[in-house]
């Protein structure tokens, strides 16, 4: 009786290359990848993409949100041809943090448009309304944190 184990090494493959062939098999990370360079690519020039400044774009931030920063609070504005309250009281967030600057400016622009269309492609890829509600959630805080700490440590965008 012969009783010879065989040694067979261990194969060399490594985790980080399993999961790589994995993720990229999913179509999910392909919209989660164009979704991210489509977002870079809108804000990596808020300051001169587009260029110049719209009238409405400065009399929005400018005034209205200033009359929110200066505590002047209602539910509707008359300047610049009326406007509710919400999106300026958002905008004023952006104003008090980063000043009359192209972040300041446009960047919550930015940030809903991203979030209406991201929010499109959770919906179409999870097949319902609930979960791709609750898929934006971490993501709008993985956002709001990056952008935090951005500007907490005093880097430029």
């Amino acid at each position: 009786m012969n009783n010879a184990t065989i040694y067979r090494p261990a194969s060399r493959t490594h985790p980080g290359r399993e999961l790589l062939r994995l993720l990229i098999r999913r179509p999910a990370t392909w919209a989660v990848l164009l979704i991210l360079l489509g977002f870079g690519l809108r804000v990596w020039a808020l300051e001169r993409v587009p260029p110049g400044w719209r009238d409405d774009e400065l009399i929005e931030t400018l005034v209205i949100s200033q009359h929110i920063l200066d505590g002047n609070l209602a539910f509707y504005y008359p300047d610049a041809s009326g406007h509710e309250a919400l999106y300026h009281a958002l905008n004023a967030v952006f104003l008090a943090l980063f000043g009359p600057t192209g972040p300041g400016i446009r960047l919550l622009s930015a940030f809903l448009g991203s979030f209406v269309i991201v929010l499109a492609l959770m919906v179409l890829l999870f097949r319902s309304l609930w979960w791709g509600l609750l898929s934006m959630v971490p993501l709008t805080m993985t956002i709001g944190v990056t952008y935090g700490i951005i500007g907490i440590i005093g880097k430029d965008y």
